[in-house]
């Protein structure tokens, strides 16, 4: 039996390679041609090349290594092996378990790529095509809200607008509650520094009163670190696994809605699950119907449907509609069910 899986390693690493190698190939070319007619040249070129080739060997993957694992059983049942297997009374599961390993390898796999290298490259490449790739990184954030206490101070903050990392902004405003006293602070522009704004002239209104002043030179801190306050900034695409659960917990306490980056986070989560999901139907329905394409129509119907609901459920929950854990839950159900093929393989009889 181990020279049997040894075989099938050796074989499924071979077709692994190869279909890889088609399926990037394909969008290197495809990213060539992009980059000619966005005149990319020299060290632009390479690097817009290699951001795309980083960010389809993460989505395309669980595709690839799926093909390939039905190539390896093709040649697996052409050559009559599953029947040699059954004549020495040899449990299905027996040869199948080396795909099961990998399906686990390769998503613990796809959770250190999603978090290491997936959020740069795609980055990089979003830069490039909209002509500004091989800049400094710089973040534009818009209408941004934080809340926040210091003893028996509550306030609400709003940046208009806020340009990192020079730290300009316009259109400050602060709604300030003290003990029984309201405050409202505008001012038309200021600059960040840290996590201190520094507002050049400002107005104070006391609500209570009624009275107004003019404020200068006046420094407020902000509820959030510069490294945060950059994860505020940019956009969810470009955060890091570790990231997304730093901004969710912080979200929380400075006002920020968090569901935007939790939902993210569970999309990638759920995404680099995509293995369990594919090899144990495609194991079970490929040896029981000893059909090539049967096969295909099993992974790619599971997968544009498994999918759906998993894009499905990061669109509600950017839109912080309350029915985004429904279809998370159903593509749970269908990893669930899945799993319940190895149990069906383990017994035979089912196949």
């Amino acid at each position: 039996m181990k020279l049997l899986n040894l075989y099938l390693f050796k074989n499924y690493l071979r077709d692994l390679l190869l279909t890889n190698s088609v399926f990037l190939t394909l969008v290197l070319l495809y990213s060539l041609t992009v980059a000619l007619t966005k005149n990319l040249f020299g060290k632009s070129l390479l690097d817009y090349l290699l951001s795309n080739f980083l960010v389809a060997l993460f989505y395309l993957f669980p595709i690839s290594s799926s093909v390939a694992l039905l190539i390896t059983l093709r040649g697996f049942l052409t050559r009559g092996l599953d029947r040699v297997c059954q004549s020495f009374s040899l449990n299905p599961l027996e040869f199948s378990r080396i795909f099961f390993i990998l399906a686990l390898f390769f998503c613990f796999f796809l959770i250190l790529y999603a978090d290491l290298v997936l959020p740069k490259a795609l980055e990089s490449s979003r830069l490039y095509e909209r002509g500004k790739g091989g800049e400094r990184r710089s973040y534009f954030g818009k209408d941004l809200w934080f809340k926040g206490k210091e003893g028996n101070r509550t306030y609400f903050l709003n940046l208009g607008s806020l340009f990192l990392p020079s730290g300009k902004l316009r259109d400050f405003f602060l709604f300030l509650e003290e003990g029984k006293n309201t405050y409202l602070i505008r001012a038309k522009e200021g600059i960040l520094k840290g996590r201190e704004i520094y507002l050049f002239s400002a107005k104070l209104y006391e609500l209570n009163g009624g009275k107004e002043r003019t404020l200068r030179g006046k420094v407020f801190k902000l509820p959030v670190g510069e490294e945060e306050l950059v994860g505020f900034v940019k956009a969810v695409d470009f955060l890091s696994l570790r990231e997304l659960t730093n901004l969710y917990f912080k979200g929380k306490e400075v006002g920020v809605n968090p569901q935007v980056y939790l939902g993210e986070l569970l999309f990638r989560l759920s995404f680099c699950l995509y293995p369990l999901l594919l090899f144990p139907q495609l194991l079970y329905w490929t040896i029981r119907s000893r059909s090539f394409p049967f096969g295909l129509l099993i992974l790619f119907s599971l997968a544009f449907f498994s999918f759906f609901l998993i894009n499905l459920y990061r669109s509600l929950s950017r839109s912080g509609s309350h029915y985004g854990l429904l279809p998370l839950l159903l593509y749970l159900l269908l990893i669930a069910h899945s799993l319940k093929r190895i149990y069906d393989i383990k017994e035979g009889g089912n196949l």
